[in-house]
């Protein structure tokens, strides 16, 4: 085993929030591809799609005004679904936009997602389409709960269109709303709550600040190199510490490319 000591340290710009973080991005790594997915992971030759990194922060921003322009600043917004770009947009979104992000397991039974959803105090949800039907009952139940977001477009009047709040916040935009803007990101509050696995009990939740996430990202960055040029392969469940720490927002950090993998039978295709 190498010496820790022989190891090389590499030099790296410390960040304190996603504000930073979203800033290094697109000061340095603009016209880089940030992801690559396909359209209909279905299709037999499916079309591929991707995303440079000016265009991850536009995304950002439309989405972050629309989630504003919906009265949820400072409410905490539960995620759960796949490992996808819409995900990866809605996380930064809500806490680049002074909201709270509770990412849940899309892995955990129907009475589980409803009992964190309802122990967390979301006011809003962000999902995928697989889920509507338990989102419904929960808001039905939960006086708490006002909004359903689907990434997928499926038709239901309970249910917001992520696409459509994306439009309706980059039209805000266009017309001059700064709400994004000039919101001013407290690094030390709290920012993301998780719940652990529950192994032994209930599932705790965890609040963590953005600066406790940064702190790791320029942490890493100084000991493990990813390079622009690299490509990574998410495949890890996204909402877990792990996966979201180093593969989507250490590789955001480095300029990398994210892929989507179909699912672990599909790694060595």
């Amino acid at each position: 085993m190498k010496d820790n000591k022989s190891r090389k340290v590499h030099e790296a710009q410390k960040i304190n929030n996603y504000r930073e973080l979203l800033k290094r991005v697109e000061k340095n790594f603009s016209s880089n591809i940030a992801y690559k997915y396909k359209k209909d992971p279905s299709s037999k030759e499916p079309e591929y799609i991707e995303k440079t990194y000016k265009d991850v922060v536009k995304d950002i921003k439309y989405l972050a005004t629309g989630l504003l322009n919906m009265k949820l600043e400072g409410k905490k917004i539960a995620l759960v679904g796949n490992n996808r770009y819409e995900w990866c947009i809605s996380y930064l979104a809500i806490t680049s936009g002074n909201m709270i992000v509770v990412p849940l397991d899309k892995a955990l039974p129907d009475n589980e997602i409803e009992s964190l959803i309802n122990r967390s105090g979301a006011e809003a949800v962000i999902f995928d389409k697989k889920f509507a039907d338990i989102m419904i009952k929960i808001k039905k139940e939960n006086n708490k709960l006002k909004e359903l977001i689907c990434m997928d477009n499926i038709n239901n009047d309970e249910i917001k269109k992520y696409d459509n709040i994306l439009k309706e916040g980059k039209k805000a935009i266009k017309q001059g709303n700064k709400k994004y803007e000039k919101i001013k990101i407290n690094e030390n509050k709290p920012s993301i709550m998780l719940f652990t696995s529950g192994t032994t009990n209930i599932p705790k939740a965890v609040l963590l600040s953005q600066k406790n996430i940064c702190s790791n990202i320029s942490a890493i960055a100084t000991w493990v190199k990813i390079y622009e040029t690299d490509t990574l392969l998410s495949f890890l469940p996204i909402h877990h510490t792990f996966e979201c720490t180093i593969t989507f927002l250490y590789g955001l950090y480095s300029g990398a490319t994210v892929a989507f993998c179909d699912g672990l039978k599909h790694i060595q295709k």
